[in-house]
């Protein structure tokens, strides 16, 4: 009887032994298993925070980029209202400019020589007839043969100055004061544009 209860006593004790180890197994496994859950379940939240953070910076470029792109047109919409103003005077001064005539007779000399010709036809503005008539007594007194266009130059941004053409009117050159104000700044802008702003940079 005692032999038999050590042999009991043996088995409840290897019994207990495996389900130890059974347990413990167990338990190692679902940690790992827990483990790497995590580890998945981390790597998941890190691809969407990271996702969502380069959407952000994107979001946040643009709206940079586009505030930019607004200050810009802002300065340069100011800029372009300086200039104007700047154009205006010069168009005012020109209204009043001294000695008309002779300068209309400079005006139609230059588009003389770029037509290779002293007969031309001669298109001006209404209000200009008495300074038109001046100007052409004295190119005609050294060799112009001058006709005048029946149609007036509209007085649409008209301060001055001439349209000259060939005597068949195939080619003309428009010599008015508008158009050597547009010449003159185009080709000068850049300086312009360094004499009023100190950055030029956005503006050409």
């Amino acid at each position: 009887e005692s032999k038999i209860q050590r042999m009991i006593e043996f088995m409840e004790e290897d019994t207990r032994q495996r389900i130890d180890q059974i347990n413990k197994k167990s338990k190692e496994q679902a940690d790992l298993i827990s483990q790497q859950l995590t580890i998945t379940e981390t790597r998941k939240v890190e691809a969407e925070t990271e996702k969502l953070m380069k959407e952000v910076k994107q979001e946040l470029q643009v709206n940079e980029s586009g505030q930019l792109n607004s200050s810009r047109l802002d300065v340069l919409h100011v800029r372009d209202q300086v200039i104007q103003e700047c154009l205006q005077k010069c168009r005012q001064e020109l209204k009043n400019v001294q000695n008309y005539p002779e300068i209309l007779v400079s005006l139609i000399k230059q588009g003389s020589d770029l037509l290779l010709s002293k007969n031309i036809v001669i298109q001006y503005c209404a209000g200009d007839e008495q300074d038109i008539e001046k100007a052409v007594k004295q190119l005609q007194q050294i060799g112009f043969t001058i006709n005048l266009h029946e149609k007036k130059i509209s007085k649409t941004d008209y301060i001055g100055g001439v349209n000259i053409m060939t005597a068949d009117r195939k080619i003309n050159i428009e010599n008015t004061f508008e158009k050597r104000i547009q010449l003159a700044y185009k080709r000068r802008s850049p300086d312009v544009s360094a004499i009023l702003f100190e950055d030029h940079s956005l503006l050409w």
